[in-house]
């Protein structure tokens, strides 16, 4: 049979009401050997749909072309019903959210100018700056809907604070990691599509929701966003009702149609914004399948949750519990046996250069029972004493601490890109190795002892090789003067002790916050214990749903990304009823933690859905539990005193 447009047309009425199924306008696709009618009752075009089984992946502006919902319509699947309502690419450049559709250029990089790594840096601060009032904008628009009476439901909160969650954690990224120009250009299309993802989502709830299950469409027209393609015909009608552009996708066998199209048209083919060309070299394929599934989001998802999850980065691996696991409620007379030597780790830092103590915390720390009959796995003993950043412990009270301080300060952005690409901590003689050593030079190549120790250590700092860091290379050369937080130490320039504080403090936290995630990885009922068997988005979700609210004053605030303020947050406040939601958030993670009973008060409180009504006797119990439960469980499964949190201001 003949495929002809006159056959598409065959019962054309422009004195009939159009409904979801009908045209405007339609076009005849043929693909892989079958034959489509597309039509769309309230748009004057038909796009090419991503039709059929595709490969899915990142081409050279680290979007997926024609495949990214961000970009170019895609089928409609439910679980993501959102996505059609994306606002379109803006043409007008004073639009404050035409900054969420720029792709960076080389121009727009800034190169670090500190550090003894060339090639890593950030965007332009002009460039923040746009996305960062988008964002406020956004958020302000988010504020206001979910406060608005009537409130939400609890599912849609819950969904609007992930989202948020995920763009804010998008942005601290860009705003406070030092990566190549390839991973920060990634970095910021991964922001602009958490940020429409968010404001799909809000759009959908404020206004599109409303108006697909109302009344029949009166007008042909539809908002400025994305849409989508479908073939469902009750889809294609509540669209239609909710005034979002869709177009209806048939299987066609050329005969006289039924439904009522005016015109046929040709389609529509993406311009040159939408880049179709791979990156070279090429990245490989999130997924391959029918655009149809809703697999592929997930897919894209997951493929951006590998590029931010910590894991469990401690070479001692996962550990089974130990069988006699009671130290928690056990007896003072249990005899304890200190595995390490030297200073004690389980007691404060003596110094003005230290953070201040949280009294729940240290007292947690000292009642370690730091027996090797609670450790779960003493094979591991050798590598237990591992650290994502030095122990502040191992500069207080050398006479080489600003010379160490300031080596740390060089090193620390090329530490955590080395970190991020699958390096490993390093025990604490390493770090005084890697502190010790002139790093404006290259290694030692003698045959000493200590030079092929230092060398090791310096092999450490070169990071895994992949598309997104090439060009990153160690280089002294590129050695500049020591920085920190807007501030250069030159020469002999000693570090003010205020300043050595908030450095040891951010230390602290971040210790802290990677040694969280990797203790809750190892026993949580919920993460499967071989982390290469459980899916980076579960991993990802974990972290930004359970592990980033025991953070700073919001969500994603502190989490990682430590700043220096001139409040005490998040578990250090300085009152309870400040501590008390972060708290709750750490105990909600405990609940999940196999392996050793849980505190009574951590179950009871541990689901609370209002922190500040615990009675403040109460709280206080809850967090001493939660301080020695953590400590506790870390010891058991590390072997070594955990890094806990600290004051960073002296509390009034």
């Amino acid at each position: 049979m003949e495929f002809q447009n006159i056959n598409i047309l065959a019962a054309r009425n422009p004195d009939k009401p159009l409904t979801g199924i009908d045209g405007l306008v339609a076009v005849h696709l043929a693909h892989q050997g079958r034959h489509y009618v597309i039509s769309s009752p309230n748009q004057k075009h038909v796009p090419l749909p991503p039709i059929g089984r595709r490969k899915v992946g990142l081409k050279a502006n680290f979007r997926y072309g024609l495949e990214d919902h961000c970009q170019w319509p895609q089928f409609v699947v439910p679980k993501y019903k959102h996505l059609p309502t994306i606002p379109r690419k803006t043409t007008d450049p004073t639009d404050p959210l035409h900054i969420i559709w720029w792709d960076p250029r080389p121009a727009d990089f800034i190169p670090s100018s500190t550090g003894i790594i060339s090639g890593l840096g950030t965007i332009s601060q002009s460039r923040l700056q746009q996305l960062e009032t988008a964002m406020g904008i956004l958020s302000k628009s988010v504020t206001e809907f979910t406060t608005s009476t009537p409130t939400p439901s609890d599912k849609a909160l819950e969904s609007f604070s992930e989202l948020q969650k995920q763009m804010e954690y998008a942005m601290r990224s860009l705003q406070n990691l030092k990566r190549s120009f390839r991973e920060t250009s990634f970095n910021v299309t991964e922001f602009q599509r958490r940020f429409l993802d968010l404001h799909g989502f809000l759009s959908f709830m404020k206004t599109f929701r409303h108006r697909s299950g109302g009344a029949l469409a009166t007008s042909y027209s539809a908002d400025n966003v994305m849409g989508g393609f479908t073939h469902n015909a009750e889809m294609a009608q509540a669209m239609f009702n909710a005034r979002v552009p869709v177009w209806y996708v048939e299987e066609w066998d050329g005969s006289p149609f039924l439904r009522n199209v005016l015109a046929v048209v040709d389609i529509t083919m993406p311009n040159l914004s939408i880049v179709m060309s791979d990156h070279d070299p090429p990245f490989l394929h999130v997924f391959e399948g029918e655009m149809t599934s809703e697999e592929r989001y997930g897919f894209i998802y997951t493929y951006a949750a590998e590029r931010v999850i910590s894991g469990d980065p401690f070479s001692s691996g996962i550990s089974s519990s130990p069988t006699n696991s009671s130290a928690v409620t056990s007896s003072s007379s249990r005899r304890r046996q200190p595995v390490e030597t030297g200073r004690s780790h389980f007691k404060p830092l003596d110094s003005p250069y230290t953070p201040y103590t949280i009294p729940a915390w240290i007292t947690a720390l000292e009642a370690v029972h730091n027996s090797q009959a609670n450790i779960a796995d003493t094979r591991g003993i050798g590598t237990h004493g591992q650290y994502i950043l030095p122990d502040p412990g191992l500069f207080i009270g050398s006479p080489h601490m600003q010379r160490h301080l300031k080596t740390f300060l060089q090193i620390r952005h090329a530490w955590f890109s080395a970190i991020s690409y699958g390096g490993s901590p390093l025990l604490s003689h390493e770090w005084l190795l890697l502190l010790n050593m002139d790093v404006t030079k290259p290694p030692p190549t003698g045959n000493t002892k200590t030079a092929q120790q230092q060398r090791s250590v310096w092999e450490k700092l070169r990071l895994k090789s992949n598309v997104l860091n090439q060009g990153v290379t160690i280089d002294p050369h590129s050695f500049g003067d020591p920085d920190w937080n807007g501030q250069y130490y030159p020469g002999d320039t000693e570090i003010p002790t205020s300043v050595v504080r908030d450095i040891f403090w951010w230390i602290y936290e971040q210790n802290f916050t990677h040694e969280l995630i990797a203790l809750d990885l190892r026993l949580s009922s919920n993460i499967h214990r071989d982390r290469r068997r459980q899916s980076p988005d579960i991993l990802h979700s974990r972290e930004m749903e359970f592990i980033a609210p025991c953070f700073g004053c919001s969500p994603t605030s502190f989490f990682k990304h430590p700043d220096i303020t001139d409040q005490n947050l998040g578990l250090a406040a300085n009152e309870i009823q400040g501590r008390l939601p972060h708290i709750v958030s750490l105990a909600k993670v405990m609940k999940s933690w196999t392996g050793q009973p849980i505190p009574d008060i951590i179950l009871k409180y541990c689901d609370r859905r209002n922190p500040k009504s615990i009675p403040i006797d109460n709280a206080a119990q809850l967090e001493n539990a939660v301080a020695q439960f953590y400590c506790q469980c870390f010891w058991n499964q590390f072997s070594r005193a955990p890094q806990i949190p600290h004051r960073l201001n002296k509390p009034e």
